[in-house]
Formats: C-alpha cells, structure tokens, sequence
C-alpha cells in the first residue's frame, strides 16, 4: 500500500511565519500550500480537495479566516488556529470545532495532528482491516 502524503492548507499573511512553518512541516515530509490571503486559501480549497489539514495562523489571518473555516466545517476537514497564548478569541475558535495550537507553532504538533486527524490516514487504516 502506498504511504499517505500529508497535505496542509497554510493561510499566514506574515510572510516570514508563512515561509518559516513552510520550511519547517516540509522538513517533517508535510506538503504546504501557503496562502497569503483568505481569497487566495479558498482559490486553493476551491482547486484541490487533497488538503488533510487546515492552519490558520490568527492574527492578523483569523478575522480572514472565517470564511476558509467555513468551508473547512462543511468539509470535515480538520483545522488549527494559532494564536497567541491567552488570547480571547480562543474560545471563538474551539467553538467552531478548531483545534488551538500557541504561537509560535510547534511543527511537531501539526505532524500529530495529521497522524490523529487527518480524514485519508482512518480511511486507509479502515481499509487495511477489510
């Protein structure tokens, strides 16, 4: 059976977190589709419905944000909004069923959501039991 390339949509409007995370989940074998913008994240959703996993690195992305979640939801795809630690609209964001990670993000910890998450790794595992 082939391996699973885990996909991540990155929506990031600072360029340098957008190019640093880029690096650092490629290094960890996660292909990365950064956006700059909402408009150009839901060109991006609209284009390739591969993406295992949704990041939204808030703010100044996540009042941008919530039309990519929007979507995300009605997909089922899962999606991380990183936040700085003790921000208020954490709640917001559990709230719409996104998973929370604090800035600056932990690569590491978007790899583990992928592994626990990511919808075409339980479709794989349920098939391997067929």
């Amino acid at each position: 059976m082939e391996r699973h390339q885990h996909r991540v949509l990155l929506l990031a409007t600072d360029d340098r977190d957008r190019e640093g995370l880029t690096y650092l989940l490629a290094l960890r074998g996660i292909a990365v589709v950064p956006a700059r913008s909402s408009e150009a994240a839901l060109d991006a959703l609209r284009a390739d419905a591969g993406f295992c996993l949704i990041v939204v690195d808030a703010p100044p992305a996540g009042a941008a944000a919530l039309p990519i979640l929007a979507t995300d939801r009605t997909r089922r795809l899962p999606a991380v909004v990183a936040r700085a630690p003790g921000s208020e609209a954490a709640e917001d964001d559990t709230a719409r069923g996104c998973h929370l990670l604090a800035k600056p993000v932990d690569p590491d910890a978007v790899r583990a959501l992928l592994v626990r998450d990511c919808p075409a790794s339980h479709a794989r595992s349920r098939a391997s039991f067929a």
